[in-house]
């Protein structure tokens, strides 16, 4: 038997509806972004993401910005790619 979970296909496509209409250029601060599931649809947006769980290195390699409400530094480009 296949299921499916109603309530977290409903969310995405509200949240993918929402964030397509946001003004290009407007910043959005993710907080709790975890892997970075909801940015597929932020390409337009000043996207940045924020987590305090540990990051594995895991996820594909993307890269995000990330930002350090506890030291005070401003956002920075960091990736998950092996160099």
């Amino acid at each position: 038997m296949l299921t499916f979970n109603i309530n977290e296909i409903a969310r995405q496509a509200w949240l993918k509806e929402i964030l397509t209409a946001l003004p290009a250029g407007a910043r959005l601060l993710d907080a709790g972004a975890g892997e970075l599931k909801n940015r597929l649809w932020c390409g337009h947006l000043d996207y940045v993401s924020q987590d305090f769980c540990q990051y594995k290195g895991i996820g594909g390699g993307r890269l995000m910005k990330a930002y350090s409400p506890l030291i005070g530094t401003p956002p920075v480009l960091t990736s998950s790619a092996t160099l």
